[in-house]
């Protein structure tokens, strides 16, 4: 699985062939792409070059807060 996305990921073809074409695609494409970034980095062969758990939880946060305040954003301005 590694093997297969990592190549796609590094090209930037992350909705065409990556994400199930079924489910909704993301607005928010930007957080996604971090993500992946994070994914990549937590799979890499040698575990020092690999981030910590730590690290990796403080990413997730960051990223979900993002999505958090960019939904509320985005509602906000459909209202007005």
């Amino acid at each position: 699985m590694v093997k297969w996305t990592v190549p796609l990921i590094k090209a930037g073809d992350i909705t065409e062939k990556i994400l199930d074409p079924v489910l909704k695609q993301p607005t928010e494409t930007e957080a996604l792409k971090r993500i992946i970034s994070l994914a990549c980095k937590c799979v890499k062969m040698r575990g020092k070059h690999s981030p910590s758990m730590d690290k990796v939880t403080t990413a997730l946060k960051r990223r979900l807060e993002q999505l958090i305040s960019n939904r509320n954003t985005l509602e906000r301005l459909r209202r007005t």
